[in-house]
């Protein structure tokens, strides 16, 4: 995964201040085909503990929701998903680590190698409502989005 933390450049946009960026891992676990034929759920955890502007900015993510099939295409399917659920971020220069209630949107894109054997891409656009990383600062919504690429692979 690579995110634009949203903390300490300009611009918000995932296009932008690339050598800013917060790389790292993700994990992601799924469940298709709930009460409807193309809802699913969702849940994920991302850790982005390297790069950034410097200092030791660490964010990671604890995430769950509904996902749900937009589009399916041969072997590609496209997926919009809602996440809930909390983030911590580690400041850098000693203001510490605080947790914040976040909530996530995007598309995700699948493409099926085999059976079991899926690429996989995800843009995801998260906003912390009630940021407060400096008690001297006033609350503000964080906007961190990012881009993320992988594999998955069908247990059942």
């Amino acid at each position: 995964s690579t995110f634009n933390p949203d903390w300490g450049c300009i611009s918000d946009s995932v296009l932008s201040c690339w050598s800013r960026h917060l790389t790292g891992i993700a994990a992601v676990a799924d469940v298709n085909h709930l009460v409807l034929p193309k809802l699913g759920v969702e849940a994920e955890a991302r850790w982005l503990h390297w790069g950034g502007p410097g200092g030791g900015l660490i964010q990671s993510n604890y995430l769950l929701g509904p996902r749900y099939r937009l589009v399916r295409f041969y072997k590609l399917s496209v997926y919009g998903k809602g996440l809930l659920g909390e983030s911590w971020m580690t400041i850098p220069g000693g203001y510490g680590s605080h947790r914040y209630f976040t909530f996530a949107m995007g598309p995700t894109a699948e493409y099926k190698l085999t059976k079991r054997l899926a690429v996989r891409a995800d843009y995801e656009y998260e906003i912390w409502p009630k940021f407060s990383g400096i008690s001297t600062l006033p609350s503000h919504k964080l906007t961190p989005n990012g881009l993320s690429f992988g594999a998955t692979y069908r247990v059942w």
